[in-house]
């Protein structure tokens, strides 16, 4: 499998992890990519592309309601627009290398969604972009429960919450190689 297919794959079984499984992200990576060789490049960008998927994750699910009219946000469609949207729209990624890669996983039957439904919002939200980046996340995105439980927080805490909850992370990952020494 090429490259790029294989890490957007493995991004995929990540955010499938953490939002069916409720597992963090760190024990899903280790489980993803258990016994796959990647240079420290892709781990980097799978990790990064993971996080920040799920970082954003209540932007990009209001912004697949917009395109896609019914959809349920546990399967592999959803979790498959999560990971490409927020890379087209958070990551900056090429849109020829998401799109291709997103609509390649589903006609090699790697990821169970339905090719002209991810291929017609992709290209959908790509000619919309512009409208889509105006996209603000606010209080009343989150869940009832969490609204209601930090109900208490000022209107300044509130977006200061929402400010770094959005903020892109720095980023710095070290992987530990093992190293086989020879004994002569």
């Amino acid at each position: 499998m090429d490259a790029g297919l294989e890490s957007r794959l493995i991004i995929h079984n990540i955010i499938k992890l953490s939002i069916n499984k409720s597992m963090n992200i760190e024990n899903a990576f280790l489980i993803a990519t258990k016994n796959v060789d990647l240079s420290n490049d892709n781990k980097t960008f799978i990790y990064n592309a993971s996080l920040t998927s799920i970082r954003q994750y209540f932007l990009i699910k209001k912004i697949i309601k917009k395109l896609v009219k019914k959809i349920d946000f546990k399967n592999d469609t959803f979790i498959l627009l999560l990971s490409s949207l927020t890379q087209l729209l958070v990551m900056n990624i090429k849109e020829y290398a998401v799109v291709n890669s997103s609509v390649e996983l589903c006609k090699q039957k790697k990821i169970n969604a339905p090719v002209k439904l991810i291929n017609g919002t992709l290209r959908n939200f790509i000619r919309k972009k512009k409208s889509f980046i105006k996209e603000r996340v606010i209080f009343k995105d989150y869940p009832n429960w969490f609204y209601n439980n930090i109900s208490y927080l000022t209107e300044k805490e509130k977006n200061n919450f929402i400010y770094n909850i959005n903020k892109q992370p720095s980023l710095h990952i070290i992987v530990k190689e093992k190293k086989y020494l020879k004994k002569y």
